[in-house]
Order: C-alpha cells, then structure tokens, then sequence
C-alpha cells in the first residue's frame, strides 16, 4: 500500500502547519490542502489549495478529496461530527487512510480523563467511527490510524506544562517524580510521516510515541539550569487539584486556564507512554531527544 497524494485539513494551526512543513519534505508526497472559504491564511506553494465552505459539507467533499490516498485532521479533536462527516466523505471518495485529530495530550480513552475530562470522549468516539468505516468498507481499503503524542513540549512557556518560566514557578504533583511522556511537534510530525511511509505496519492502530520520557523534577532541573535562577516551586497533591479545578470549570466554563491546568496535570499524572502495548518510537523509526537541548531551542536560549 503506497500512500502518495495527501490531503492535510487544519494546515493553519501550530500543530497542522509543522506536519504541513514535513509533509513537503518528504519527495514521495504530493501535497493538497483543504482549507474553509473564510480562510485567510496562506500556504507554501509546495502544496495545492482547495477551498470548500464553512460548512465542510460532505457533498464537496468528495470530489476534492477523490484521488487522494490519504486524509490528517488537525482540527479540534473534540469536534466529533467535523470529523466524522470529513471520514464519510473519504470514504465514499476512496481514500485509503484517514488520520484523525487525536494527538496531544493524554490517553483520551483512561478513566482519569473520561472521569475529568468527559468532552474528550469524543476523541475515542471518532477511533470507534473510523473502526466501524473500516469494518463496513467492502472494498477493503479504507483504514486509519491515530497518533497519540502526550503533551506538545512547544507549549513549554505557557503553561500548559505545569511550569510557568516567566514567572521561575513550578506547580509539582505528588513529588514531581512521576514519569510521562512529551513530543516536540516536529516530531508529531516526523511520525505522522511515517505513519503514512509504514501504511501497512500501521493500518487500523492507535500508536502511541514521544520525544522523551521525562519527570516534573527532571525538568525542574533542566529549567532551572538553563534560566541560571531558582524557581519557586508549589507542591501539590494532584487528585484534590484535579477534582477543585474540574469544580472550577463546571462554575465557569468559558475559564481558559483552568481548563488548560486540568488538561496538563492529567498528561502528567497519567502519561507514561512507553508502558503502552502500541508505543511506536521504534516502529516508526523516532529518536529520542535531548531534554536540555529542547529547552534552550523552546525558550529561545543560547545559553
């Protein structure tokens, strides 16, 4: 199975931008991309551009996304019936592969996370949509495979984290030596590369993969080497910060930080990739990276 004509939707995020940018890398690929009407967001000339409505309706679709071998969403992960109706429509279009938003940043199918974060049901709810697809396919063809990569370690200096180097302040859970797992988005994006060069070897799995194993101490340590200060740090029991900032969110849904601070402590508390059956770094061909060196290129020091 060789997986040549691409099409990426999301291409104007962080994440789908840094895929974009190693999806034209790679000389076997032919590149489109599918962007809404509204768009005003411009792309490297490297891939074509096909505009479709707001809407995404499945009827348009279809004939843009005919011929293509394969389909990445980096869409919000949560927009379930986006997804869905985009795995309908490539389908019925003859893709070959569909590579859905899951990503970042935690096993979306634990009962920690369904427990503090039910709206990222949704996420297992589009692996399941895209089984029954693959299942029901008579043609044999269509398959998918998610990503699942823990934290983005790009999001370093905003908090998402748990660590905060404006301020030199850690929040650390339950001792801080927990270990978890955290990809760079470049290598998000080496991986969803070649998840598609390894079409067979990864047909119908969800894969988990890393940039590096880590601890909060551990990267304690690091920042606070590379920033040459002591951080102030605040030791925190992660269960009881869990249940008051899901409270938290309930009184005040629109709290942005609150919800980023839920999403965070639940990828590090319960993140720990490589004791995952379907960890991928060696399948897909990942190295891991060195801690400190990332630090210094995220926060933009040459020290």
């Amino acid at each position: 199975m060789a997986l040549r004509n691409i099409t990426l939707i999301g291409a104007s995020g962080r994440l789908g931008g840094t895929i974009l940018s190693a999806l034209l890398a790679e000389p076997s690929f032919t590149v489109t991309i599918v962007a809404r009407s509204s768009s005003k967001a411009t792309f490297p000339s490297g891939a074509a551009t096909q505009k479709v409505s707001d809407d995404f309706t499945e009827e348009e679709l279809i004939p843009v996304l005919q011929g293509q071998d394969a389909v990445i969403t980096t869409v919000s992960g949560t927009n379930s019936a986006l997804q869905t109706r985009i795995a309908d429509a490539a389908l019925k279009a003859g893709v070959q592969r569909f590579i859905p938003a899951d990503f970042g940043s935690f096993d979306s199918s634990s009962e920690l996370s369904l427990r503090m974060m039910p709206q990222y049901k949704a996420k297992g709810d589009v692996r399941e949509y895209l089984e029954g697809l693959a299942e029901r396919d008579a043609s044999g063809k269509f398959s998918w495979t998610a990503l699942v990569s823990g934290h983005f370690f790009d999001y370093l200096d905003g908090g998402l984290l748990q660590v905060f180097p404006d301020r030199s302040y850690a929040r650390i859970f339950d001792g801080g030596d927990i270990k978890w797992s955290a990809t760079t988005l470049e290598t998000v994006a080496k991986a969803t590369v070649q998840v598609l060069l390894k079409a067979q070897e990864t047909r119908n799995k969800r894969l988990f993969v890393q940039s590096f194993l880590i601890t909060q101490n551990q990267l304690l340590e690091v920042l606070e080497k590379v920033t040459e200060r002591k951080w102030d740090v605040e030791h925190v029991e992660s269960e009881k910060f869990m249940v008051e900032t899901k409270a938290l969110i309930e009184r005040e849904p629109g709290n942005a930080v609150a919800r980023e601070d839920l999403v965070g402590v639940v990828g590090i508390v319960e993140g720990n990739w490589e004791e995952k059956d379907s960890f991928a770094n060696a399948l897909l061909g990942l190295q891991e990276e060195d801690l400190e060196e990332v630090v210094r290129k995220t926060l933009g020091s040459s020290k």
